[in-house]
C-alpha cells in the first residue's frame, strides 16, 4: 500500500512530466522536418504564394496573396505532420529511480527505469503575412505557418498531454520602395485544419 502511495504521489507526476516534455521534444523536431519536406517537394517560393503588381514605372501597386495556394499548402503541412506523428513506433524513455521519488537529493541518482509511450496527436494550422520594417523604404514580408498540436502521451497505467507551437516562414521577401496602398487578401488565413 506504501509502495501505491509512493508511486502515486510522488513518481507518476514526474513520470508524466518528463514524458510531456520529451513528447514535446520529439513533436517539435517531427513538425519542423515535415514542414521543411512539404516545401522542398512542392518547391515553394515566395512568388507562388504572392504576386506582386506593379504600374508601368515599376513601383509596387498592390501584393496579392493567392489564398488558395496557401491553404492548399496549410493542408498538405498538416497532413504531413499528423502522418509523421502517427508514423511514430512508440518511444522509450528513461527516467533515473531518484527523479522518479521526487527528492530534489536523489534526482537524476540512480537506474534507469525505462518506460514506453506512444504518441498521437490533434493538428491545427494557420497562416499569417507578417509586415515589418527592414530599412528605409524597405519592407519585410513574411508567409509564416503556425502549427499548434496537441500531443497525446500514453503509457502504462495512465497518460498525460502536452502543446507544441512551432511558427515557420515558408517565404519572405524584402518589398523595395513605397509600400503599396493595397494590400489584397493579406489578411491572416483564418481556416483552421484539425486533423
Amino acid at each position: 500500500m506504501v509502495f501505491v502511495y509512493v508511486f502515486e504521489v510522488r513518481a507518476l507526476p514526474v513520470i508524466k512530466e518528463v514524458a510531456a516534455s520529451q513528447a514535446e521534444n520529439v513533436a517539435t523536431n517531427v513538425i519542423e522536418n515535415a514542414i521543411i519536406q512539404v516545401l522542398e517537394e512542392n518547391h515553394v517560393t515566395y512568388s507562388s504564394l504572392v504576386d506582386v503588381e506593379k504600374d508601368s514605372s515599376g513601383r509596387i501597386t498592390a501584393i496579392k496573396a493567392d489564398t488558395v495556394e496557401m491553404n492548399i499548402l496549410k493542408s498538405k503541412i498538416s497532413s504531413e505532420v499528423s502522418k509523421k506523428i502517427l508514423e511514430m513506433d512508440s518511444r522509450e524513455i528513461r527516467i533515473p529511480l531518484g527523479t522518479m521519488l521526487g527528492t530534489g537529493m536523489f534526482s537524476g541518482k540512480g537506474p534507469k527505469i525505462r518506460m514506453s509511450v506512444t504518441l498521437s496527436s490533434n493538428i491545427n494550422s494557420s497562416i499569417d503575412n507578417k509586415f515589418s520594417s527592414a530599412g528605409i523604404n524597405q519592407t519585410l514580408h513574411e508567409i509564416i505557418v503556425n502549427i499548434t498540436a496537441a500531443i497525446f502521451v500514453v503509457m502504462p497505467g495512465t497518460r498525460t498531454t502536452a502543446q507544441v507551437n512551432t511558427n515557420f516562414c515558408v517565404a519572405q521577401t524584402v518589398i523595395i520602395g513605397t509600400v503599396p496602398e493595397t494590400f489584397a487578401e493579406l489578411q491572416k488565413q483564418g481556416v483552421n485544419n484539425n486533423e
